[in-house]
C-alpha cells in the first residue's frame, strides 16, 4: 500500500508521507538468511524453507528472507535428508540474521540445537509476551497512518470545499484557471487520503483480530 501511494502518479504531499512510512516499516521488518550444510560441511543450496508451515524459499542462495517479528517454527528440507525443524524468536529490526542448519548423511536428521531446560509453568507466558509485543508493531504503524490520512482528508476536503464555494460566489464562470487547478489538486489529495486511511485502518483491524484469535488459540492449547 505504501509503495503504491509513493509512486510519481500520486500528489507530491501524499507521495512524500508514503515514502517516509514505507522507510519506517522497512527499518522495523526483520529478515533471516539460511545457511544449509551437509555433515561434511559442504553448502547445500537445493533446499526448501518453510516458516510456520508456509513455504518462503525454494533454495538457500544467501538471499535474505523477510519475516514478521515474533516466534516462528522454521523447517528446512533437502533431498536425501530428513527435514530439520527449529524454533526461532525474531526481533524487530533484526536484519539478515544467519540461521545455520546442518544435515546428517542419509536420512538421519541432525539433533536439534539445545534450547535450554524447559521453562517453569509460571514463565510460560514470557515467549508469548515477546512475540505479542513484536507483532503489534505493524498494526500500530498502520493505525497511525490511517489516523494521519483521515486527518489529511478532513483538512484538504474542508479547505477545498470552502474555496470552491468562494469561487462560485466571486468569479464563476470566469475564474482564473490556476485557482481552479489548486482546488482540484486539494480535492484529489483529500480523495487519496481517504482511500489510504480506510485501507490502513482496515488492514490494522484485520491484524489486531488475527492476533487476538492466535492468542486465544495459544491459551486454549496451553490449557
Amino acid at each position: 500500500m505504501f509503495r503504491a501511494c509513493s509512486q510519481p502518479s500520486c500528489p507530491a504531499i501524499v507521495r512524500k508521507d508514503c515514502a517516509k512510512w514505507l522507510s519506517e516499516v522497512d527499518e522495523t521488518q526483520p529478515s533471516i538468511v539460511i545457511a544449509a550444510q551437509d555433515a561434511a560441511g559442504a553448502d547445500l543450496s537445493a533446499v526448501k524453507v518453510l516458516v510456520d508451515g508456509r513455504q518462503v524459499a525454494t533454495k538457500a542462495d544467501g538471499s535474505p528472507i523477510v519475516v514478521d517479528p515474533g516466534e516462528h517454527t522454521l523447517r528446512v528440507e533437502a533431498p536425501g535428508h530428513a527435514p530439520l525443524t527449529q524454533r526461532l524468536v525474531v526481533r524487530v529490526s533484526e536484519k539478515n540474521r544467519l540461521v545455520r542448519v546442518v544435515f546428517q548423511d542419509g536420512a538421519k536428521a541432525a539433533p536439534p540445537a539445545p534450547v535450554g531446560p524447559p521453562r517453569p509453568s509460571t514463565e510460560a507466558s514470557a515467549p508469548a509476551s515477546s512475540s505479542s509485543s513484536g507483532s503489534l508493531v505493524l498494526p500500530l504503524v498502520l493505525t497511525g497512518v490511517g489516523v494521519l490520512a483521515l486527518g489529511s482528508f478532513g483538512y484538504f476536503g474542508l479547505t477545498s470545499k470552502s474555496d470552491l464555494s468562494k469561487l462560485r460566489t466571486d468569479c464563476a464562470p470566469f475564474c482564473d484557471q490556476s485557482r481552479l487547478d489548486d482546488v482540484k489538486s486539494r480535492m484529489l489529495i483529500a480523495d487519496v487520503s481517504l482511500g489510504v486511511g480506510i485501507v490502513a485502518l482496515g488492514v490494522a483491524a484485520i491484524l489486531f483480530v488475527s492476533r487476538g484469535a492466535a492468542r486465544s488459540a495459544t491459551t486454549t492449547a496451553a490449557r
